[in-house]
């Protein structure tokens, strides 16, 4: 189970950093800094498999890896999006994994204490097919001492930087 946590976690960091792309002029919310702690729901092939993990963030990262896809630097086909009463609603086709991939979902939250994101996702050549996720975030308070931005704490304690100048 641990290889699929990682792949997981990277195939979520994937998923939902690029499942979300904002049209100028609009703003797309940023994660408050700090420590958060999401759990990821992930549905595929019927079976089901959920972690938690943390993450520590600031307005550097917050721009290279957004909750909502801003900087990403994946190619994509197609990036809607939409404010809805209770936050957003996206459709995105971006390429992950050298596969075309349609993720539409929403995200809902305040982005300083909390958020929720469901997303469905579907790649043409991928034998699994349509992909569920649901992740819950919240914020737990300042990094830690020994973490730094960009730090995504695995289940297994494995500690995995995705900043591009955190390193």
């Amino acid at each position: 189970m641990r290889p699929f946590l990682v792949l997981a976690a990277a195939g979520f960091v994937a998923t939902s950093l690029s499942v979300v792309a904002v049209a100028q002029p609009f703003e797309p919310p940023t994660r408050r800094s700090g420590y958060w702690d999401q759990t990821i729901t992930a549905q595929a092939g019927g079976r089901s498999r959920t972690m938690t993990s943390q993450f520590c963030t600031d307005p550097t990262v917050e721009k290279q890896n957004s909750v909502v896809g801003a900087g990403t630097g994946l190619t994509c086909a197609k990036r809607e999006f939409h404010r809805t009463p209770t936050g957003f609603s996206f459709t995105t086709i971006c390429t992950v994994s050298g596969m075309a991939r349609e993720s539409r979902g929403t995200v809902s939250g305040d982005f300083q204490s909390h958020y929720h994101m469901e997303v469905i996702s579907t790649a043409s050549r991928d034998p699994v097919g349509e992909r569920h996720t649901s992740i819950d975030s919240k914020w737990l308070g300042p990094c830690p001492a020994g973490r730094k931005p960009g730090d995504m704490v695995m289940p297994n304690g494995m500690v995995a930087n995705i900043s591009a100048t955190h390193h």
